[in-house]
Formats: C-alpha cells, sequence, structure tokens
C-alpha cells in the first residue's frame, strides 16, 4: 500500500509540475481526471478501508499504521502547497485540511459513490476548487 501512495504521490507531483505554466483551472481538471481514474480502482481504496478498521482493532498495527499514514498525509499537503505555490492561490483553509480532505474523498468516494452521483472527476474538481480558493 505504502509503495502504491508513492507511486501515486510521484505522478501528481509530475502532473503538477508539467503543468505549472498552464493555468489553475486547467491543472485541477488534469488532477481531478488522473485522481478520479484512482478512484476507479476499488482495490485500493477497499484496502485502504479495511487497513483502517484494522488498525481501530488492533492498537499494536495502529501504532506503524498512523506513522504511514502520517507519511502521505504530510506528502498530500506537499502537493497542495506546490500547487499553492505554483499558481499563487490563497487558501480559505489550511493547507493540511485541504490535503487531508483530498486524502480522505480519494479513498472513500469509491464506498459513497451511488448511480445518480455526480462523476467522480466533477467531485474531485469540485472539491480541489472549493479547497484551493478558486470556487466559481
Amino acid at each position: 500500500m505504502a509503495d502504491h501512495i508513492h507511486v501515486e504521490i510521484n505522478a501528481l507531483c509530475e502532473i503538477i509540475r508539467s503543468m505549472a505554466h498552464a493555468g489553475h483551472e486547467a491543472l485541477i481538471s488534469r488532477l481531478a481526471i488522473h485522481l478520479s481514474n484512482l478512484a476507479s480502482q476499488t482495490h485500493w481504496s477497499l484496502l485502504a478501508m479495511e487497513l483502517q478498521l484494522h488498525a481501530h482493532r488492533d492498537s499494536a498495527f495502529a501504532l506503524s499504521y498512523t506513522s504511514a499514514k502520517f507519511g502521505y498525509h504530510t506528502a498530500f499537503s506537499e502537493l497542495i502547497r506546490s500547487i499553492v505555490d505554483s499558481q499563487h492561490l490563497n487558501t480559505p483553509i489550511p493547507v493540511n485540511q485541504a490535503a487531508e480532505g483530498l486524502y480522505a474523498l480519494w479513498f472513500g468516494l469509491i464506498l459513497q459513490q451511488i448511480p445518480t452521483a455526480a462523476p467522480r472527476e466533477d467531485t474531485f474538481l469540485a472539491f480541489l476548487r472549493v479547497a484551493l480558493g478558486i470556487a466559481n
């Protein structure tokens, strides 16, 4: 799981680097598409949920899982920070809260998806717009 998260964080970093001059709307649209594609890979989302549930039941496992999860949240905070800095944005919420929300949405959306819901891409795009302070 940790390897998968780090691979995906690197992919997101590359998107941010490659689109640094494309403007914030193009950047967040590309990120939303990428995150939506990841969320459609249900095995990762379900594994993350299983690990979280196991951490609630097993305090020894929780210690190592919490440490790993902290690393993921830190990496997501750095991603959000790089978007904010490269696009010269002022976020309405602290970067770490935006990162925690994005991480939770990424792994949780699969469990909440209903047939009549908006496409995942639209949900990610809406979240990014609001969290980054660029809602139109």
